[in-house]
């Protein structure tokens, strides 16, 4: 549905954020052989709300696995992943391209 490519500190690094109907993909493109790799990779289903534009990019919060496990636990351990993207409207693009997928999921 939608991409985009991250180009982090060094300018050699890149790395590209995909947008399927089903999930988000973080991939890094390997340095020797040119290979793709995914850094991670979640399902909508695994994302506690709507990813939400950060000062440094797109931050996404995922659903706390442990509370499932443990409805007694004290304190949140939800985890906290951050794409940083230099450009604001591309970050608000690619927030806006990520709320479409989800919506049309549900």
């Amino acid at each position: 549905m939608a991409h985009s490519v991250i180009i982090g500190d060094s300018k050699s690094t890149k790395s590209v954020l995909i947008v399927t109907d089903k999930r988000v993909i973080y991939a890094n493109r390997g340095d020797i052989f040119g290979h793709w790799d995914a850094e991670w990779t979640y399902t909508w289903s695994e994302l506690k709300e709507k990813p939400k534009r950060s000062a440094k990019g797109v931050e996404f919060l995922l659903k706390d696995e442990k509370k499932k496990k443990f409805p007694f636990q004290l304190g949140s351990s939800a985890k906290k992943i951050e794409v940083h993207i230099s450009e604001p409207k591309r970050a608000e693009w690619l927030v806006g391209k990520i709320a479409e997928a989800m919506d049309a999921w549900k």
